[in-house]
């Protein structure tokens, strides 16, 4: 089962309860949330979602990955998958995907997102955006993150 519209929207709606200030930045989210776009599909031209996580270790040092493509060093994440059912087990996924790291050694700081992000897709020439769900989780201090952050 994939990632419900409902839930997208749930999740949106939890993250401006505690961030209100940050509706007009995600009026786009919200508009296509209304317009019934289907947000997993990374064919959703006006932008869909994606899920990174944001992994600290016990020094505070916050992993990264480099992006090949981009030339970039950023936070794990990416596509969301079929076999996701939330947007935070989709951010662990990707982790254990991007990083090694695996989700049982990692403790979550709940399940709505630290940040959402709305940013163009740089690989793409049209003028597009897709709404990033972050979700924040912490490490141990060892291990791959540790040695990669």
């Amino acid at each position: 089962m994939s990632i419900s519209h409902e839930h997208i929207r749930s999740t949106v709606n939890g993250y401006l309860d505690a961030h209100p200030e940050d509706k007009a930045e995600l009026a786009v989210t919200l508009d296509l949330l209304d317009d019934g776009a289907e947000l997993t599909s990374r064919k959703e031209i006006r932008g869909h979602a994606t899920a990174g996580a944001v992994l600290i270790n016990e020094e505070g040092l916050v992993l990264h990955i480099h992006h090949l493509a981009l030339d970039k060093w950023l936070l794990p994440g990416g596509h969301l998958e079929e076999q996701d059912t939330t947007l935070l087990e989709a951010a662990l996924r990707e982790l254990t995907e991007e990083t090694g790291v695996r989700p049982e050694i990692v403790a979550s700081v709940g399940d709505l997102p630290v940040h959402i992000d709305i940013h163009p897709i740089p690989a793409n020439d049209a003028p597009r955006t897709s709404p990033r769900t972050d979700t924040s989780t912490s490490g141990t201090s060892s291990g791959p993150a540790a040695a990669a952050a």
